[in-house]
C-alpha cells in the first residue's frame, strides 16, 4: 500500500505477467489489436434472427432463405438485403456484392430441397 496525500491508502497495481505489456487505461494490451466489432450471428440453416424476432409464418419470408454472394460468403437474405441498402460490397471482403446463388431453408433448420 502506498499513501496518497490527503488521505488513506491506496492499492498499487502488481505488473502483469512476464512477457506482456501492461494494459492500457481501456482495459487491452497495448500491443494487442483493437477490438473489432462481432455481428449478431446463428446457423444459417435457421432462421434469422430478425425473423426468429418477427416471425410472420410467411414461408417466403427473406429471413427464410440465404444467399451466396460471387465471392463465396453466404448470409440471410433479409440481412444482406439491409445491408444493401446502404452500401453495395460485401460486409466480409469488400468485393462487390453479386448474388450467385440464393436457398430457401426450412424453419426446422435444414435446406430446402426443390
Amino acid at each position: 500500500m502506498v499513501a496518497r496525500p490527503g488521505g488513506g491508502p491506496r492499492a498499487t497495481q502488481a505488473p502483469g505477467p512476464p512477457g506482456r505489456e501492461r494494459a492500457t487505461g481501456a482495459g487491452r494490451r497495448r500491443d494487442a489489436p483493437p477490438p473489432r466489432p462481432r455481428a449478431r450471428s446463428n446457423n444459417l440453416y435457421e432462421p434469422s434472427i430478425e425473423y426468429q424476432a418477427n416471425p410472420t409464418g410467411d414461408a417466403d419470408h427473406p429471413g427464410l432463405s440465404i444467399a451466396w454472394g460471387s465471392c463465396g460468403h453466404v448470409f440471410h437474405l433479409d440481412c444482406i438485403q439491409r445491408w444493401h441498402k446502404t452500401r453495395s460490397v460485401c460486409p466480409l471482403c469488400n468485393k462487390e456484392w453479386d448474388f450467385s446463388k440464393i436457398e430457401k431453408i426450412l424453419p426446422g433448420g435444414t435446406p430446402s430441397v426443390d
